[in-house]
C-alpha cells in the first residue's frame, strides 16, 4: 500500500541519527534544526504534517529542501530515490539538478525515480486523472489511449538517432574530461572534488557532463568510463 507523506516523514525521522542526543530524531530536535536553517516550525506542526491533517505547501519549495536535507544529514533519507518517494508522496515534483547539488551532488549520477507510484491490478484496464499546474484542469487518461499512443509511435529503426555513439563526437575539451574521469585516481570523487582539480566550477562540469553522456548515450559516471575504456581498447 502506498505510504502518505506523514507516514513517510515519519519514517525517515524515526531513522535519523540524533547526533548529539543518540537514538531517532524526535519531533523537537527536527524543529531545532529546521530552526537552524532558518524556519520557525514547531514540533506541533511536524507532528501535523506527520499526521497528514497539516501539508507543506507547494509554494514553500525551500522549506521542503531544507527537511530533506536534514533528513539526508542524519541518515533518514539515504538516496535519491528516498527523496523522491518523500516528494512524490506529497504531490511534490521530483528534484532538479540545483536542488540536488544542495543535498549531495553525487545524487546527480542517480536515475531519477519514475514518479507514478500507482501499481495496478489489471494493467490493461485503468484510467487516472492528472491535473494541469498552470490552470487546475483536470484530464482522464486510460489504458486504451496509451496502447494506441504507444501503436502508433515511431519505431526505433526510423529514427535519424540510431547512430552508434561516437567518441569523435566529442569536442576537444570534452575528451578530456572524459579521459580524467576514466583515470582510477578519481573514480571515487565527488562531482565538486573532480571540478575543483581539473579548476572549474561543478555546473561548469555538469554542463560538460551532460554533453558527454548524450553524445556517448550514457547516463552515469560509470556509464561514461565504460564507455571511455571500450574506447581506448578499440585503439590497440
Amino acid at each position: 500500500m502506498k505510504q502518505s507523506f506523514g507516514q513517510l516523514l515519519r519514517k525517515y525521522r524515526h531513522e535519523c541519527a540524533d547526533p548529539d542526543r543518540g537514538g531517532p530524531l524526535t519531533q523537537k530536535r527536527l524543529a531545532d534544526f529546521l530552526a537552524e536553517e532558518g524556519f520557525v516550525i514547531s514540533d506541533v506542526t511536524i507532528s501535523n504534517w506527520e499526521r497528514d491533517q497539516v501539508q507543506i505547501s507547494h509554494t514553500d519549495r525551500a522549506l521542503l529542501l531544507v527537511l530533506i536535507r536534514i533528513l539526508h544529514r542524519h541518515n533518514g533519507i539515504r538516496n535519491r530515490p528516498d527523496a523522491d518517494r518523500l516528494l512524490f508522496s506529497g504531490g511534490f515534483r521530483s528534484l532538479d539538478e540545483d536542488e540536488i547539488s544542495q543535498i549531495n551532488s553525487d545524487w546527480l549520477d542517480t536515475k531519477p525515480t519514475p514518479s507514478t507510484g500507482i501499481t495496478f491490478s489489471d494493467p490493461t484496464d485503468w484510467t487516472v486523472q492528472l491535473t494541469r499546474k498552470s490552470d487546475g484542469e483536470v484530464y482522464e487518461v486510460n489504458s486504451a489511449w496509451v496502447e494506441s499512443l504507444l501503436k502508433n509511435a515511431p519505431s526505433s529503426e526510423s529514427s535519424s538517432s540510431t547512430s552508434p555513439p561516437s567518441w569523435n563526437n566529442l569536442t576537444k575539451r570534452e575528451k578530456e574530461i572524459a579521459l580524467f574521469l576514466a583515470s582510477e585516481s578519481v573514480a571515487d570523487l565527488t562531482n565538486a572534488a573532480v571540478a575543483r582539480q581539473l579548476g572549474i566550477s561543478v555546473n561548469t562540469l555538469r554542463r560538460h557532463l551532460r554533453s558527454i553522456y548524450n553524445k556517448l548515450r550514457v547516463n552515469s559516471r560509470a556509464g561514461l568510463v565504460h564507455s571511455v575504456l571500450k574506447w581506448q581498447r578499440d585503439q590497440k
